[in-house]
């Protein structure tokens, strides 16, 4: 929306705020009623008039238009007219895509309108901002790194650190919650070390059976046991010699096989199930956990000398909720990823990101990424909305202007003004949720900022 239409829709009726809009040389190009009953200075004397010249005749005393256009910057001023009325002017510059001034906007407003004037420019700046599409800007703050995306200084400085670590022979224990990317750093890791181009085998150490881990590992010989290859296997250490093993869920794994883990660790060498004989193995490990090793190993199920043979260097991946600005950046890269996908030209709401970018993801990264691929799918034009976003937690949905639940359960035996006082509730937290400062709720509600606060304190909002 041109920034001229929004002045008009919002200003150009206002009985209380002049306004006059001049080119870049200073021309008057637009007057609205307000200023001329302001002022008491016909439309037809200042349209098409250069303001340096008004100024020169005394027709006012200053011109905040004039200022702006010698400062290039917003300018707030005292003026008054040849006839003795004394107003406050602002004059703000509107630049173009060349960022020179196209042209300048003035309003002028009695003093006693100050606060009415400010509301209503939070106003127009904040639909400034909801018409905008925040994508381009998102993703040009994202950064990318093996996979990895973010923009946080938190992020910055663990992959960093990554990085640095990688040109050591130290094993890696990563550690964090599910769905934190710890795989992705794993992986980073490899690609930044010697052993870049060489074997990567990633190994989920709670997806394989007991009884066959070991024989996953280290491999077998020929008839070993019941069900076996033929042939035999060479095992994962001997697949990944030269590279990288990772192993994740390490904690997971079963005591008995610590002890052979470790030995590997110790001595470089495996030795398959049904042989006696050694193999000399030449591997990096990096391990993973989203549980405490060291709880478990005060449970008797980790071996503590393991565990410090693993934690030689430890990454410890943080929780989505603990780089939430990284969560807008996030939801941009998903909408611009699964629109490669599947072929969509899809956009989002500053109303839909603001909100999803407040939750809680207890699944992180992975939580956030399944959720979006969702929402892209299930959303039923080129705009991921307000009500997309409503209607996939469930929490409120919106039709046209009306709300209801998306769910009742439970009604028992409630009144009609039980139920109203539940449906208020929903309806009251989730307007906060979103706008987050009341005014704003109030404003999409439709009714006073007194009235929200008192409807906000009855429910305990």
């Amino acid at each position: 929306m041109d920034y001229l239409e929004i002045l008009q829709g919002y200003f150009f009726q206002n009985p209380f705020v002049g306004i006059t809009v001049t080119d870049r040389d200073g021309k008057c190009i637009m007057v609205n009623h307000a200023q001329t009953r302001i002022t008491g200075i016909p439309q037809e004397k200042m349209l098409g008039r250069n303001l340096r010249r008004m100024v020169d005749e005394h027709v006012f005393s200053v011109s905040s238009t004039i200022k702006v256009l010698e400062t290039g910057k917003e300018v707030n001023l005292h003026q008054t007219t040849s006839s003795g009325s004394s107003y406050e002017v602002k004059g703000v510059p509107v630049f173009g895509e060349d960022g020179r001034i196209d042209y300048v906007v003035s309003y002028l407003i009695d003093a006693n309108m100050a606060e009415e004037f400010c509301c209503l420019v939070k106003r127009i700046d904040s639909e400034k901002e909801r018409a905008a599409d925040p994508m381009p800007r998102l993703l040009a703050m994202a950064k990318e790194k093996n996979g990895i995306v973010y923009s946080s200084k938190r992020m910055e400085e663990l992959l960093d650190f990554s990085e640095k670590i990688a040109g050591s022979e130290a094993t890696v224990l990563i550690t964090g919650q599910s769905g934190t990317g710890k795989e992705l750093v794993a992986g980073l890791i490899h690609e930044n070390s010697a052993r870049h181009g060489k074997p990567f085998i990633k190994l989920n150490c709670a997806a394989i059976p007991e009884n066959l881990l070991e024989s996953e590992l280290f491999g077998y010989e020929p008839g070993a046991f019941t069900g076996s290859k033929r042939e035999g296997s060479r095992g994962i250490f001997v697949a990944a010699n030269g590279g990288s093993l990772f192993l994740d869920e390490i904690g997971e794994m079963p005591l008995q096989l610590q002890a052979k883990l470790l030995r590997v660790l110790q001595e470089q060498e495996v030795m398959r199930v049904g042989s006696d004989k050694v193999v000399k193995v030449d591997v990096r490990i990096i391990a993973a956990t989203n549980s405490s090793l060291l709880a478990l190993m005060r449970e008797k199920r980790f071996r503590e000398d393991l565990y410090y043979r693993l934690n030689v260097i430890n990454l410890r991946i943080p929780s989505l909720d603990e780089h939430k600005e990284d969560i807008p950046v996030l939801i941009a890269h998903f909408i611009y990823e699964y629109n490669q996908k599947y072929g969509f030209h899809k956009k989002i709401t500053k109303d839909a990101l603001d909100f999803l970018s407040s939750r809680k993801y207890p699944g992180n990264v992975r939580e956030l990424k399944n959720i979006i691929e969702r929402l892209v799918l299930q959303s039923g034009s080129d705009v991921i909305s307000i009500n997309d976003a409503f209607e996939l937690y469930g929490s409120v949905h919106v039709t046209g202007s009306r709300f209801a639940p998306a769910e009742i359960e439970d009604l028992g035996s409630k009144s009609l003004k039980e139920l109203m006082d539940d449906y208020e509730k929903q309806v009251l937290k989730g307007f906060m949720e979103v706008y987050k400062k009341p005014e704003e709720a109030a404003r999409r509600l439709r009714i006073d900022r007194s009235t929200l606060s008192r409807k906000l304190h009855k429910h305990g909002l």
